[in-house]
């Protein structure tokens, strides 16, 4: 491949100080030429206003007023006046013309008076063509395009911005006021000066300019050539010899001189032994080096390889990922669960390898999924999810544990577990609970019915056999309670209940459900205060799911009540939801408990003290609900001060779902 050979330095200085130069100069001559052609300018300027001026003072304003008509031009008055003018035409040479004008009734038009100029065959051509004849009395001329002549009429002795131009050809004018006794402005004085000798001189002068800049830049090379030729050979010589050190180290610079050349020659030299003898000694050590590294290189293989080992002997899938969220490591048993090799999976973010759904089936959104949640709250997050990727749905326990040093976030270590076993057994348990549960139903409703048919006719009975007959009474109810929450939590788990899709008047659900549960809070005299945004909010719904809401949230809030306190209820639409809150002011939950308070069969320690016989399954069924109808529930709480529960359901109603059991 050829070489592109480089510029070299001689004549990029060259070039740089030409291209210095002929800035410098431009520059100069185009303020040289401005400053000479404004000067032009207002020498003419000046010289105009003068004779403007001048012509206007000398003219008789009581005789220019007495030429009115084409017949007052044949008087002394006009003819006066016009000899005038010829006069300070001809005390002026370059003058071409001075001429007066009047006002008319219209704002930009004007009319000639007198003129200095005659007609004459300025071309030679033996005729007098329009442009060489002056202008005739009472001639109307358009002013719009020279306010100038209009700004007279204000008593301004002024000139034009720039040279105009006619039919009879291209001026700079300058103008004058005439005033009559009473101050009045009654006509304008216009002294033209042809605008192509100002041109003219101008073209000259750019002309001149452009030749000494011309001849300075042809010399000015020619000169700096041949005199950085002299100045710079010592630096061709430096250069020549710093290229040949690169291939042979006992380069030297060979230059006798005492100025800063020299020095570098010096500085060179010296600095070529100590690099020859440094290179000798670095050969020997980079062999050591080598041999060195060869010996950690194949004891880190061997420490990789036991890494490796011990990953892939883990029981669960792991993969780690870095601070921008792509894997770094997968081990084998990720593999296994993601249908992937990992270094398929190297440098890609989790999303773009699987899915994520929740325990109910929904897809999680970025933001909602355990990774994303465990860097953004930086804390460890875990769950029972489904992992979806191009050849199954896998069941999975998830724990995703962010990497923190020093407050900042290096990654994130996401563990998981194939839990398809696990799911079976909890199948077959709640089968089971199912079935034991649906058979306990029939022996609690006899044993329920005969204690009811008992205590109508206790006439017989003792005071210890009726204390018996309450105390059945009570067990056979709680028994009775208890079946029923099974029967639901077993239905909600397998999924096998059915979701009925009707319009329910939410306000009148609340109110009746108030109503139903009133006697309970009369025992402890807990006051019940509602509030609804409208007097119906319609809804389409399961009346009975929804019922089991209101019922199970506020019997608990009742329930957990100190005496004398007060529940709340609130029911608003606020689109694209209805919200439902229910707040309380009792025992409230302990901080270390708020995490497992939706769990099945768990009740914390202040309300077992409060109430030693809940199930722990009424909040667990009442969170699979509203879940199973696209809404959600939390919980705001602090001991000792009350709880409030919130639910959004989506103000579009329930999703209709059909099932074999109906929650009772």
């Amino acid at each position: 491949m050829k070489k592109i050979k480089i510029i070299s330095f001689k004549t990029k200085l060259i070039l740089t100080l030409e291209l210095l130069v002929i800035i410098i100069l431009t520059t100069l001559g185009i303020l040289t030429y401005n400053i000479r052609q404004s000067l032009i300018r207002q020498v003419s300027e000046t010289k105009l206003l003068a004779i403007a001026s001048s012509t206007a003072a000398v003219i008789d304003s009581e005789k220019l007023s007495s030429v009115q008509t084409e017949v007052d031009t044949t008087g002394d008055s006009y003819r006066e006046i016009r000899q005038t003018l010829k006069k300070i035409k001809t005390a002026n040479p370059g003058i071409d013309d001075v001429y007066l004008m009047k006002k008319t009734v219209y704002k930009n038009i004007l009319k000639f008076i007198v003129s200095a100029s005659d007609a004459e065959d300025k071309n030679g051509n033996g005729s007098i063509e329009e442009n060489e004849q002056g202008a005739f009395f009472e001639e109307e001329y358009e002013i719009s395009a020279f306010p100038e002549m209009a700004n007279v009429f204000n008593n301004v002795v002024t000139t034009d911005k720039k040279i105009s131009c006619d039919k009879w050809g291209c001026w700079l004018s300058g103008y004058a006021p005439i005033i009559d006794k009473n101050g009045a402005v009654i006509a304008i004085v216009g002294v033209d000066i042809p605008g192509e000798e100002i041109i003219s001189y101008e073209k000259e002068m750019r002309k001149a300019l452009l030749e000494i800049l011309g001849t300075i830049f042809i010399l000015f090379p020619l000169f700096l050539f041949f005199y950085l030729q002299y100045i710079l050979r010592p630096i061709s010589k430096i250069t020549k010899s710093i290229s040949e050190f690169g291939g042979n180290l006992k380069t030297r610079i060979n230059l006798n001189r005492d100025d800063e050349f020299g020095l570098i020659a010096k500085t060179f030299n010296q600095m070529a032994l100590d690099l020859e003898i440094l290179y000798t000694q670095m050969e020997k050590r980079v062999d050591y080096k080598t041999k060195e590294l060869a010996e950690i290189a194949k004891r880190a293989l061997e420490e990789k390889a036991k890494e490796e080992a011990f990953l892939d002997s883990v029981g669960e899938g792991m993969i780690a990922i870095d601070k921008e969220g792509k894997v770094i490591m997968a081990n084998k048993q990720a593999e296994n669960i993601l249908g992937k090799l990992s270094e398929n999976m190297l440098g890609k973010r989790t999303d773009e390898i699987y899915n994520v759904e929740d325990e109910f089936g929904k897809k999680l959104l970025k933001g909602e999924r355990p990774l994303q949640k465990a860097l953004f709250e930086k804390r460890k997050i875990s769950g029972k999810y489904y992992c979806v990727h191009a050849v199954s749905k896998i069941p999975v326990f998830i724990t995703a544990s962010p990497v923190i040093c020093s407050d900042e976030i290096l990654g994130a270590i996401l563990v998981f577990r194939d839990i398809t076993r696990e799911n079976e057994i909890d199948k077959a348990k709640t089968e089971f609970v199912s079935l034991a549960s649906h058979q306990l139903r029939t022996p609690l409703s006899i044993i329920s019915w005969h204690s009811e048919a008992l205590s109508e006719d206790r006439e017989g009975f003792s005071e210890k056999q009726k204390t018996y007959l309450e105390k059945i009474s009570h067990a056979t109810k709680r028994m009775v309670d208890l079946v029923r929450a099974l029967l639901n939590t077993t239905r909600l788990e397998m999924g096998t209940f059915s979701i009925d899709e009707k319009e329910v008047d939410l306000v009148k659900l609340a109110e009746d459900i108030l109503e139903d549960i009133k006697p309970l809070s009369l025992i402890q005299n807990i006051s019940l205060e509602k509030k609804f945004s409208d007097k119906a909010i319609i809804f389409k719904g399961d009346p009975q799911l929804l019922a089991m809401i209101f019922q199970n949230l506020l019997a608990n809030a009742i329930k957990y009540s100190k005496r004398d306190g007060k529940v709340f209820l609130e029911v608003i639409k606020k689109s694209p939801n209805i919200i439902i809150k229910v707040a309380d002011q009792g025992i409230g939950i302990t901080e270390k408990q708020k995490a497992e308070i939706f769990t099945r069969f768990f009740r914390a320690d202040n309300a077992k003290e409060k109430d030693a016989e809940g199930t722990g399954l009424g909040l667990y069924i009442i969170k699979t609900i509203v879940e199973n109808l696209s809404g959600t529930i939390f919980f705001d709480s602090a001991e000792n001060k009350g709880t409030t529960f919130t639910i959004t359901l989506p103000e579009v109603g329930m999703p209709k779902k059909e099932g074999t059991r109906k929650l009772i």
